[in-house]
């Protein structure tokens, strides 16, 4: 049970307590849950000195961070695609045969995601979902995308994600997982409905 409010922001470059907050967060949740899928969906490493875990990309990302309390609970990555290197991009460098017209829109790729378990069944999932669409209908972002382990297919599932299904895998590439999308229109469809 959710007890406080929930209050979910975008994280200035300059806002470097926020900013440790959310690598920290992410340390703890990658560290002690998902260890087992973490290189397949970052470049950065886990600092066991420090108890951080960042990325490359994080300087070019919005960073969203959800806090009960001020504690922090979670948070998300979103990244424009043209502010990524092809090579950067684990969609690009993982599948082939993507269709052309998700190259002229404009997109933004969800990835680090990470929520305390117990704040799993709350709003909190949310109102990061929520944060993060509304900054991006001022970017005029027009779709959304995830790669998403088979496990967590569902997840996305429940928020209108469709599956790529149509997209293959580059052989070779050790992690199963599923591109995921969804347009700008049908996710504020959806915010509105909730």
């Amino acid at each position: 049970m959710l007890e406080g409010a929930v209050d979910v922001f975008r994280v200035t470059k300059r806002d470097y307590e926020s900013r440790d907050a959310i690598f920290r967060l992410r340390y703890h949740v990658y560290n002690h849950l998902y260890n087992h899928v973490l290189k397949c969906h970052t470049r950065g490493e886990m600092d066991h000195v420090s108890q951080t875990l960042s990325d490359p990309l994080d300087e070019r990302a919005s960073l969203f961070l959800a806090r009960v309390n001020a504690q922090p609970v979670g948070s998300m990555r979103m990244i424009m695609f043209d502010d990524m290197e092809a090579d950067e991009n684990v969609i690009l460098t993982h599948f082939k045969e993507i269709p052309a017209h998700y190259f002229t829109q404009k997109s933004v790729l969800l990835s680090l995601y990470c929520i305390l378990p117990e704040y799993n069944n709350t709003t909190v999932t949310h109102d990061l979902l929520q944060a993060a669409l509304m900054y991006a209908v001022k970017k005029k972002v027009q779709r959304f995308f995830v790669a998403a382990p088979e496990y967590l297919m569902p997840y996305y599932q429940h928020y209108h994600f469709t599956a790529c299904s149509d997209w293959r895998q580059i052989e070779g590439y050790s992690l199963p997982s599923n591109v995921m999308t969804i347009d700008t229109e049908a996710l504020i469809a959806l915010a509105l409905s909730m």
